[in-house]
């Protein structure tokens, strides 16, 4: 039976329970708009989309940020893998490894890997090992001083599903680190700002006053990587 519900939803995040005729609840789900959950469905266009109605709602892995589209259940789809309790080594000495550990869930076997970025070249792959409860593990080599390496991962179960870090929907591509310079040494954090050169030299040109222009860049702050930025001159 199709009913509408009076009020607004939190954007920001809230538990929601379904009941049936009699008050009985059927499913619940306490949705967010960070970490486990599809950030841009808060707000940034995208709207908050159930994958599958047979599985149990209040999974992050039973929900993306989609396309509104008022009205449409749509077909079921698989649910998605889940990564959680994601950290890395940060500022590491140059050359020194870079230790990734997560947890992998939502799954009872999938491929895991993580897809490593140095800089602005091309994505290496480096296959992790997944142990018990499902903590995976990998180590990503040592780069010089003042390297920016980000990284993200990727499981894929045997059907073909791709569950993420940063996960589907989180605004960002990568997380990651810098790697330790002479000037992180100090008491006081340190800002670091990356473009590619080509973006680069059109900002630097960019003189036009008044101009409501912004451009690709990747931040970070005392080591901790905020990536997909976009900065105006």
């Amino acid at each position: 039976t199709e009913s509408e519900a009076d009020g607004r939803l939190d954007n920001g995040g809230e538990e929601l329970t379904l009941l049936d005729a009699s008050g009985a609840a059927i499913d619940s789900v306490e949705y967010d708009d960070r970490e486990l959950w599809p950030a841009t469905a808060d707000g940034h266009g995208a709207s908050l989309q159930r994958l599958s109605a047979a599985s149990e709602g209040a999974t992050p892995g039973n929900w993306i940020a989609g396309e509104p589209d008022p009205g449409s259940r749509g077909a079921d789809q698989p649910t998605l893998p889940v990564w959680d309790d994601v950290s890395n080594t940060l500022l590491p000495e140059p050359g020194e490894p870079i230790s990734v550990e997560a947890t992998l869930s939502g799954v009872s076997q999938a491929r895991a890997e993580v897809h490593v970025r140095v800089g602005f070249d091309e994505e290496v792959v480096f296959e992790m090992a997944v142990g018990a409860a499902g903590v995976a593990t990998a180590s990503i080599p040592g780069q010089d001083a003042g390297a920016l390496v980000r990284y993200r991962l990727v499981a894929v179960t045997p059907d073909g599903v791709v569950g993420s870090w940063p996960r589907q929907g989180a605004g960002a591509s990568y997380v990651g680190t810098t790697v330790a310079t002479p000037a992180t040494d100090g008491e006081l954090p340190t800002f670091e700002w990356f473009m590619q050169e080509p973006e680069f030299q059109v900002a630097f040109n960019d003189r036009a006053p008044g101009r409501e222009v912004t451009y690709p860049a990747v931040i970070a702050v005392a080591c901790e990587v905020f990536d997909n930025a976009q900065i105006r001159i």
